[in-house]
């Protein structure tokens, strides 16, 4: 908490200082992105919109872009990191060997390879009308099921949970009509697809307005230069 504090004032200082013409739009941006890279996060400060729009206001056009971008990048890796209660993205993010860029670009990749993976499940059809014999109905009942067991093994109870999933037993399901059956197959697999494209929107998202960032910064650079 202190070194947040720390973060903020030394932010606010900058600020009052790039307001006053003490200091030039790069020392700005640099000194903005070394506090960056040591923690500070732009939506540390209140009413920061206010903030930001005052430099465009003031004619600060590039920093008033950069800081909105940093602001949503800074957002959209809140919402990354919360991403984390899956394994397999913590996996990669907690990694202290792989530079940040990189872990984006690995999770976007695997989040789409298991996109990929899904796609198995959903083409998966069924007469369901219960004119159908008992016997393939039955029948039809053990595929849905193990089909079903099959998508969840993906993934960890407590995943599940935080991806809003409710689960039921097996000998709930099998007493289950199979129209019924089906549908909380749907239900479940619409969850789980659902929830990954939102993870896929949020990384893509990132790395766009990562990408934005950079070019921003380059661009006021080498103007100055």
């Amino acid at each position: 908490m202190k070194k947040k504090l720390v973060l903020i004032s030394i932010f606010k200082q900058l600020y009052m200082n790039l307001i006053n013409d003490k200091i030039d739009e790069i020392d700005f941006i640099k000194k903005l992105i070394t506090i960056s890279e040591s923690g500070f996060k732009i939506y540390h400060i209140d009413e920061i919109r206010k903030f930001i729009y005052y430099l465009e206001y003031k004619n600060f056009t590039n920093i008033y872009k950069f800081c909105f971008l940093l602001y949503y990048k800074d957002n959209l890796y809140r919402d990354i990191c919360k991403f984390k209660q899956l394994s397999f993205i913590n996996n990669i993010m907690v990694n202290k060997d792989i530079i940040f860029n990189h872990k984006i670009d690995m999770v976007y990749d695997k989040i789409n390879s298991y996109k990929k993976i899904f796609i198995s499940f959903k083409n998966f059809h069924f007469n369901i009308l219960q004119t159908k014999p008992k016997k393939v109905c039955m029948t039809n009942k053990y595929e849905i099921i193990n089909r079903l067991l099959l998508l969840l093994s993906y993934f960890s109870h407590d995943e599940l949970k935080f991806m809003n999933i409710k689960l039921i037993n097996i000998k709930s399901a099998k007493k289950m009509k199979l129209s019924k059956l089906h549908n909380y197959y749907y239900d479940i697999f619409t969850k789980i697809e659902t929830f990954f494209d939102t993870i896929n929107d949020t990384f893509s998202d990132y790395i766009k307005t990562n990408n934005d960032y950079k070019e921003l910064y380059n661009l006021i650079i080498n103007k100055k230069n």
